[in-house]
């Protein structure tokens, strides 16, 4: 982006569970009848509906997964003994129950994902939902992901190892298994899910909108007449044993986000961190040619590299270490009218690149590509097909993503005041990167660039299309949390001398003003990119996008937990080296903890227990490892 307690909660509403007996043979169409699992040698066995999947463990013992109600196990592999979770075809009132007989009792755990979206995605858009995950003997090993972003209920394990994340959304009690196609939604703290079934009675995340704004915390009074405790408010339960991080300083999730700006005059990227402003990482670009795409924050084999352009190449470093990745060009595409790229941007899963010369009518052009893959082959590696605006609505180079989306957001310009209908103003198009289609088949979601919305920047601003690239705003643009950043202009000391870029925050959905940063720098960027925290490596970390009722367990160290929604109880017997945000956070029941940070925005009791309270506290995240250390 830039230039050119008990398993089941008591008092729950009981979900109905339809009838499988004739449903059975028609929950896997596609798959042959005789179809089975055959992950690696380590399989013992697997059913012939895919429900089933045993395999032995390291320490000999034999291992069980077994899902219960809708879905399959297809894609799912144990090698070396250590699980790799995949399932799909789900619904609210599916489990998958895991045990272990034998050997130490226990069996390691790599990752959980659903089947036909990348682990990466923290939208967890396309994917399908569940209501439990109990895997009550196995072990997140280090290094280990775990991904139920589409919606769950329920989770257990028994550990947590270092360098770890598990990323969960609330499946909302509103939300109940249906037996008929359709579609439902539920909307809590202003946020929307909306859930579809298709034939096969199969659920699935069909979109997320909505800017969150905390509702306070839940207070919940004794019925008249029936004393004791009230019952615990609606939201995820998640239960670990121990939980191992590997951070000796908790972060400060308030100060702690780090942002990529590039410099033409020296051609080097620089690494600030977006609270105080310091630069602490300089890249050095190759070549003497300035780069004129901007800079973007994408996902390469699992560890985040920031990327920029001269136009033809795109070249990729580590966003923590600096290293050089490698490189790849992009003429191979073939994108109609293509001049050049003068934009990249990024979602969770997915990098854009654009040219705001290209296309139809020069209007612009846009193209995803799987930058892993394009780095391995040293040319361009398209997903889905390209995109041009339409109605007469032209890019100007920006582009942006933030975390938990899958919209890209890229600057422009359009007809938006009616009363200048001869004068363009500058605004952003807001572009799903996924579309979903509902048939007899089934719900299939592909990659493929789509106008969702199309926003004014207040006040209208005219702008001429004709003038130089850099002189029309909005060219720097990247994202901190769910803020789109623009560079709007330097800094001057007292004598007039440049020391700071201004870098505007506004909301991705209204564009209203969420204030400003500086980065202490004298040049001009001319690129930004997407915000990460470096200092999240080696923690344990626990993203939830919903309310959550409880994450209890025995003992937690280099643990990290931020939920936006409200999280009712966090219970332990002991926490060391531990971060804790929530919006609100509610009751903190741990009988020893030292080195705990718990950050809440405001709440009836304050700042009681030792709550930090944290006014107009924004959405930070969702949040993920810099390098989940999969290479």
């Amino acid at each position: 982006m830039g230039q050119r307690h008990h398993e089941d909660r008591a008092g729950r509403a009981h979900r109905s569970r339809p009838s499988l007996e004739s449903l059975e043979g028609r929950q896997l169409l596609s798959v042959a009848p005789t179809a089975t699992l055959q992950a690696d040698a380590s399989a013992k066995s697997s059913s012939p509906n895919l429900q089933v999947f045993k395999y032995k463990t390291p320490s000999g013992g034999t291992a069980t997964i077994q899902i219960q109600g809708r879905g399959t196990l297809e894609g799912t592999t144990a090698p070396g003994g250590v699980l790799n979770l995949v399932y799909s075809k789900t619904n609210a009132n599916t489990k998958i129950i895991g045990s272990v007989k034998g050997g130490n009792g226990t069996a390691p755990l790599a990752t959980i994902r659903y089947k036909n979206l990348s682990i990466e995605n923290l939208s967890g858009v396309g994917g399908s939902v569940l209501k439990t995950a109990s895997l009550k003997q196995f072990n997140l090993i280090d290094n280990g992901n775990i991904n139920l972003t589409s919606g769950v209920d329920i989770v257990y394990l028994n550990s947590i190892g270092a360098n770890t994340q598990v990323h969960l959304r609330y499946l909302p009690e509103t939300i109940p298994a249906s037996d008929t196609a359709g579609s439902a939604s539920d909307t809590t703290n202003n946020v929307s899910n909306n859930i579809i079934t298709d034939v096969f009675l199969v659920q699935s995340l069909a979109g997320s909108s909505g800017e969150f704004l905390t509702a306070g915390n839940i207070v919940n009074e004794s019925v008249a007449g029936h004393p004791g405790a009230p019952p615990a408010p609606p939201g995820i339960i998640l239960k670990v044993n121990r939980i191992k991080g590997n951070i000796t300083n908790p972060p400060n999730l308030l100060t702690d986000a780090e942002i990529f700006g590039y410099d033409a005059t020296t051609n080097r990227l620089i690494r600030f961190n977006t609270a105080t402003g310091d630069p602490n990482l300089t890249i050095q670009v190759p070549g003497t040619s300035p780069m004129v795409g901007g800079a973007a924050l994408s996902r390469n084999a699992g560890h985040l590299d920031v990327v920029v352009s001269d136009g033809t190449t795109v070249y990729a470093f580590n966003a923590v270490t600096g290293a050089a990745e490698g490189s790849f060009t992009v003429t191979n595409l073939g994108l109609t009218n293509f001049t050049g790229i003068d934009a990249l941007g990024s979602t969770d899963a997915t990098l854009v690149i654009g040219d705001s010369n290209g296309g139809a009518q020069n209007a612009g052009i846009l193209q995803e590509v799987d930058l892993t893959q394009s780095l391995i082959a040293g040319q361009a590696v398209p997903k889905g097909a390209a995109y041009t605006p339409q109605n007469q609505f032209t890019t100007t180079g920006g582009l942006a993503g933030v975390p938990g989306s899958v919209n890209i957001f890229a600057a422009g310009a359009a007809h938006f005041n009616t009363f200048q209908p001869d004068q363009v103003q500058l605004g952003y198009l807001t572009l799903s990167t996924y579309t979903f289609n509902t048939s007899a088949t089934g719900t299939t979601f592909t990659n493929r660039l789509s106008e969702t919305a199309r926003t004014a920047i207040q006040p209208y601003t005219n702008v001429d299309l004709n003038q130089p690239a850099d002189q029309i705003r909005g060219q720097a643009l990247g994202s901190v949390d769910q803020a789109l950043a623009a560079v709007t202009g330097l800094v001057y000391d007292s004598n007039g001398q440049p020391v700071a870029n201004r870098v505007g925050l506004v909301s991705t959905i209204s564009l209203s003003n969420r204030g400003t940063i500086q980065l202490k720098y004298p040049n001009l960027l001319t690129g930004l990119s997407e915000a990460f925290r470096p200092d999240l490596a080696g923690s344990a970390l626990i993203d939830i996008q919903g309310n959550v009722q409880s994450i209890r367990g025995r003992t937690a160290t280099g643990m990290v937990i931020n939920d936006t929604g409200n999280l009712n109880l966090v219970q332990f017997d002991k926490v060391t080296n531990s971060t804790i945000l929530a919006q609100p956070f509610g009751h903190a029941k741990i009988a020893h903890r030292k080195n705990v940070s718990i950050v809440s925005s405001p709440r009836d009791v304050d700042g009681r227990g030792g709550v930090t309270i944290v006014k107009n506290l924004r959405v930070v995240g969702p949040l993920s490892l810099p390098d989940d250390g999969s290479r």
